[in-house]
């Protein structure tokens, strides 16, 4: 439903950013890299999961360092 209510989102370059798994498995079901924020548990990988982060400004340092 996403794709059709947002035509013009490109959801192959888009990322979803969430701290469960439902959204993770949006993310994926879109077609989307996935970042589960972990709040500083323990979260293990898988395949819903692309990146894990702490919080946002982690991944915000994460993101700043790769450009």
């Amino acid at each position: 439903q996403a794709k059709k209510e947002f035509p013009k989102i490109d959801f192959s370059k888009s990322m979803m950013v969430g701290d469960s798994m439902s959204d993770m498995e949006f993310g994926k079901k879109a077609g989307m890299k996935t970042v589960m924020i972990s709040h500083g548990k323990a979260v293990e990988k898988n395949n819903m999961i692309d990146f894990i982060t702490n919080d946002l400004p982690e991944f915000a340092e994460q993101i700043i360092r790769e450009i």
